[in-house]
């Protein structure tokens, strides 16, 4: 029949016409499918974009400036040589005062360690916010300025005055580790270090207000709504506009007083 033509024959049919013989296209892909690839696309490149700018948020951190020219300071030879591992309980105040102004020295140019005692609700996250932002050098894994191993912070005060010495060395010369918080835990008298490499650093928060601080941190709302809305109201100043929404349940302020007393630990 002449309207069912072999595959042959229509080929030839047409370029006897002068037209291009047909190409095989492929299927249409439906729009649902598409978007499904494009959201892929989408979805693996913000990942990747995601990675690297974490990469380089960490690189930046953990790289801290470089020490000022010329800077070589030769009291630390001179106080301690090469023992970095004295008790702070074997020094009287003179001594412990020189200890301090040459660890300061050293720090300034990149051979010692700052150690910040975080007291709670002392405006310690304030302090390793502004040591973060301006690359002091704080560990590539830390919580709040503490290092942290396999998800723990890393309990360095029960160690003694060697093994501490030993592992402030070592984070400051593999790691460039040079900004140490702690929030949980600190030294004994016979586990503390004398500042040889190491400075000492602690805020001081007039009490009441600490304490006010610490209540509506407690009883704080921790929805996503509550947070968002108070840190976007922080950026705006201080004041009402930025204290903590109080969740439901919260006891008056004279009541939380009362549950807290004694107020010593405070």
């Amino acid at each position: 029949m002449d309207s069912i033509r072999s595959p042959l024959a229509t080929k030839s049919l047409r370029a006897k016409q002068g037209k291009s013989p047909r190409t095989h296209r492929p299927p249409p892909v439906a729009s649902h499918e598409r978007g499904w690839s494009l959201g892929w696309f989408a979805l693996a490149g913000a990942f990747i974009c995601g990675a690297s700018y974490l990469q380089g948020r960490q690189a930046i951190k953990r790289a801290p400036p470089p020490p000022p020219k010329g800077c070589a300071p030769k009291c630390a030879s001179e106080l301690w040589g090469s023992n970095a591992s004295l008790p702070y309980a074997g020094l009287d105040d003179a001594a412990a005062s020189k200890a301090r102004a040459c660890s300061e020295q050293l720090y300034r140019c990149g051979g010692a360690t700052l150690v910040f005692v975080h007291v709670h609700k002392g405006g310690g996250t304030t302090l390793v916010d502004m040591a973060r932002a301006n690359r002091a050098g704080l560990a590539a894994v830390e919580r709040n300025g503490d290092p942290e191993v396999r998800g723990r912070r890393v309990e360095w005060w029960t160690l003694g005055p060697p093994a501490q010495a030993r592992w402030f060395r070592n984070l400051r010369d593999v790691d460039a580790v040079r900004f140490v918080a702690t929030e949980k835990g600190f030294p004994a008298p016979n586990n503390l270090l004398a500042p040889a490499g190491l400075v000492y650093a602690i805020v001081i928060r007039q009490p009441a207000k600490r304490f006010v601080s610490y209540y509506f941190w407690k009883w704080r709302r921790k929805d996503w709504r509550a947070v968002a809305t108070k840190k976007l109201r922080g950026y705006a100043g201080t004041g009402p506009a930025a204290v903590a929404t109080l969740r439901e349940g919260a006891p008056d302020f004279a009541a939380f007083v009362e549950s807290e007393a004694p107020l010593d630990g405070y």
